[in-house]
């Protein structure tokens, strides 16, 4: 059976900017609170719920980039790395990018939005803290909406 999906990204769009406001202030809170834990727990879940109802609308960009998020907010939950600058700095640019993605999806138009220099550059940050690199690469710009 298929769920006509076009009815529902009204819904997702006011949910999915909700979302990507409340994690771009957060981050912004992180940075003058970066050991807290209970914030950091907000963040994973708020990236999290971000990343499940963009899979269940089947923007699979937007879920890549978010599941990126998800997974360095997870390592910090973890205490298997500290809250950097820099860290910091990359999630920001992912909202950035995301809500250009989401301004895609509300024109209607393909995902075309740059996305895997974060994802990389999230995906180096983490072997980094396990010693097996060099350092997280802050990377701002491209949004291409």
């Amino acid at each position: 059976m298929r769920v006509e999906l076009e009815g529902f990204i009204d819904f997702y769009l006011l949910d999915s900017r909700e979302q990507i406001d409340t994690l771009g202030a957060g981050l912004l809170q992180l940075e003058k609170e970066r050991r807290n834990i209970g914030l950091i727990n907000d963040l994973f879940r708020t990236a999290h719920s971000l990343k499940g109802a963009s899979g269940t609308m089947g923007f699979t960009s937007i879920v890549t980039i978010t599941h990126a998020a998800e997974d360095l907010l997870n390592r910090l939950r973890q205490g298997k790395m500290d809250t950097s600058l820099d860290m910091i700095n990359t999630l920001l640019a992912v909202t950035d990018r995301v809500k250009a993605m989401l301004t895609q999806v509300e024109l209607r138009r393909e995902i075309t939005v740059a996305f895997e220099d974060l994802v990389s550059s999230i995906r180096k940050s983490e072997k980094v803290n396990n010693g097996q690199g060099s350092s997280m690469r802050v990377i701002t710009s491209q949004t291409g909406a």
